[in-house]
């Protein structure tokens, strides 16, 4: 029995479960989650602002200040645009390099993952479990995928809370200061990446913790040292910034935090307070099917370990703390996974030992085994009219094949006597999926939520003094598509509320029909060319609002309308492309 995991030891003699499964481990990750980073379209509007933002950042060498579309973007800290916009001077400005910091902050919150469980689980199995569980499940893929900053932010708090319970079991003086130290860097990473969650979810995790533990003493001795480096860390930045911008602070914590956090008035994505309960279910897939298993071998081992009660406040308490927001995303729960996957992989493991929990293994693998090969029949037959054009059969083929290999992987696993063999197929099932991810996403999503082919199609309409105008969305692409960081804000502003109200900015804001109008036709008189970008629904139900263009773009989801009266009068609107 390990002191502090609590569960059996299993022999690490059977080679697949040697240091040799962590370095296929890590090739497996490059293949699924980095090469493929650069095959899919930059999508609206999150990627592409981040995107923007750190393409504005090295254009003009102004590191301090963000700025979307040359406004003042107060809603984040720097770090997380630094990291995208170091990673665009390496790999150039393209989808690769605006998501490659995402990727590698899971694959670095997996090692993290790994390093814990193998020192306080139990050894090489438990930590081989608990990286697999955490890099396949499906939020942690999907996030770790995109151009966002929550992976990033995700990746700071798995250092602090890995950090910190290092410090905790070191008894040697300089080992225990050099593991507080790191904590309250990667603190303070974190809170240069997305703010103050930086400090509230390490201190909801390990104040109930201490208490449990009755480690009172500790309580008011530890935090200092990390606090201390978190300071000297975010300090160098902070007063930057608040030089620059004297208005920055204020809107930040009162705006985007406190009221944010309070005030479910103020928040766009206000939701019930149990809305992370199906997200977690779903964001952990497919390890959730084994709910069952998981819950018996969880109740088996009691919690008797300091480890295990550790993982567990740091997956609860941070729960709660985001459930009780009032703004909720899916995304803000990301840094409970790797507390989860730790549990996860104690549960199965102690679970995996007994004989009579044979049963819910048996059908938590036969009944998703029929689902996904259902599932890869149908891809073939009828989905794809549905989901994919005529022409992009090579994706409803190896959708249907991904699928297909799941399922008969997990078949495969059923007949496997052996616990260890049997979890190691239900890892590798998912694989094929995961690495065609990229390449089976239909132009339809494409169309909607990534129109960049079709505003980079919209270059060659552009000359010295053409003036773009843009709706809110999609200002973020085509200030990312196109290079450019002075388009006008017509109609919404949206996250721009605040930029658009400094004295040297709020003359690109065209807020009203009349004032866009007048503009056109002002810009035209100067013999400028005016480009429109406005979602397609938009146009369509304020027309008899908006001056007549000399012509219409659209791709069905968006329009572009060209204003140019520099060759007379504004012709017919022109047959939508």
């Amino acid at each position: 029995m390990d002191r502090l995991s609590g569960t059996r030891s299993i022999s690490n003699s059977a080679t697949v479960f040697s240091r040799r499964s962590f370095f296929l481990i890590v090739l497996l990750f490059m293949i699924i989650y980095v090469l493929p980073l650069g095959f899919r379209p930059v999508f609206t509007p999150d990627e592409a602002r981040y995107g923007a933002i750190a393409r504005e950042m090295i254009s003009s060498g102004n590191w301090t200040v963000p700025t979307l579309d040359g406004f003042r973007y107060f809603e984040k800290p720097a770090m997380g645009y630094w990291m995208i916009a170091i990673s665009m001077k390496i790999f150039g400005e393209n989808a690769f390099a605006i998501r490659l910091p995402s990727a590698l902050a899971a694959g670095l919150s997996g090692l993290m993952v790994y390093a814990l469980a193998r020192r306080f689980a139990g050894g090489y199995i438990p930590a081989f479990f608990s990286l697999s569980i955490f890099l396949l499940s499906v939020e942690v893929f999907l996030l770790g995928q995109v151009a966002i900053l929550d992976s990033m932010l995700s990746f700071c708090l798995v250092a602090v809370m890995s950090s910190f319970f290092f410090a905790l079991n070191e008894e040697r003086l300089k080992y225990k200061v050099l593991y507080l130290a790191i904590a309250g860097i990667a603190c303070g990473a974190a809170f240069s990446t997305k703010g103050f969650l930086a400090f509230a979810v390490p201190a909801v995790a390990i104040l109930p913790y201490m208490i449990w533990e009755k480690r009172w003493k500790e309580i008011l001795v530890l935090p200092w040292i990390p606090a201390l480096f978190a300071v000297l860390f975010c300090l160098p930045w902070a007063l930057q910034i608040h030089k620059a911008e004297p208005g920055f602070w204020h809107y930040f914590f009162f705006v985007e935090h406190l009221q944010r956090f309070l005030d479910k008035d103020s928040y766009q994505h206000t939701e019930p307070f149990w809305f992370f309960i199906p997200v977690l279910v779903a964001g952990a897939l497919p390890w959730t099917l084994l709910i069952f298993s998981i819950i018996f071998g969880t109740t088996l081992t009691k919690f008797k370990s300091p480890f295990l009660k550790y993982c567990l406040c740091w997956l609860v308490m941070p729960f709660i703390f985001f459930s009780i927001s009032r703004g909720k995303l899916p995304t803000y729960i990301l840094p409970c996974f790797a507390p989860l996957s730790i549990l996860i992989a104690s549960g199965l493991l102690r679970a995996g030992m007994e004989k009579e929990n044979r049963i819910p293994f048996y059908f938590s693998f036969i009944i998703p085994a029929y689902i996904f090969g259902l599932a890869a029949v149908n891809a073939i037959t009828g989905f794809p009219q549905r989901l994919y054009f005529p022409e992009e059969t090579f994706k409803a083929i190896l959708a249907s094949a991904s699928l297909l290999i799941w399922s008969l992987l997990l078949f495969k696993a059923i007949r496997v006597e052996d616990f260890k063999h049997k979890m190691m197929l239900f890892c590798l099932a998912p694989l094929a999926f995961m690495m065609s991810f990229s390449f089976i996403i239909p132009d339809r999503v494409a169309i909607r939520k990534a129109p960049e082919k079709f505003i980079a199609s919209m270059a060659g309409e552009l000359d010295k003094s053409t003036v773009l105008v843009s709706y809110k969305d999609p200002l973020h692409l085509v200030c990312w598509t196109l290079k450019r960081s002075d388009v006008w804000v017509f109609f919404k502003a949206g996250e721009l509320d605040e930029g658009v109200k400094f004295e040297d900015s709020k003359h690109r804001y065209l807020k009203d029909f009349s004032q866009f109008n007048k503009f056109v036709v002002a810009q035209n008189a100067d013999s400028k060319k005016v480009l429109l970008f406005i979602p397609g629904r938009i146009y369509k139900e304020y027309s008899d609002r908006i001056i007549k263009p000399d012509a219409v773009f659209a791709n069905g989801y968006f329009a572009m309308l060209k204003y140019d009266l520099r060759k007379g009068q504004l012709s017919e609107a022109a047959e939508a492309k």
